[in-house]
């Protein structure tokens, strides 16, 4: 990143990071409410759910020049 826009670059980082805070939670519990609402053994999901996404993150982290 170019000196001038270092302070651009890391205050849409820190909107991004806060944005995903706010939003986790909700989305994970809705996740698992759903999951177990009509299974109980449904528990899982959001495991799973989660894995795929750590594991979506881990294959972009190699496309990062």
């Amino acid at each position: 990143t170019p000196p001038p826009i270092v302070g651009l670059a890391n205050g849409l980082a820190q909107s991004i990071v806060s944005l995903a805070r706010f939003i986790g939670p909700i989305m994970g519990g809705w996740l698992w409410s759903t999951s177990v609402q009509d299974n109980p053994s449904g528990y899982g999901f959001g495991f799973y759910v989660c894995t795929a996404v750590c594991a979506l993150a881990i294959v972009q982290s190699f496309m990062i020049r």
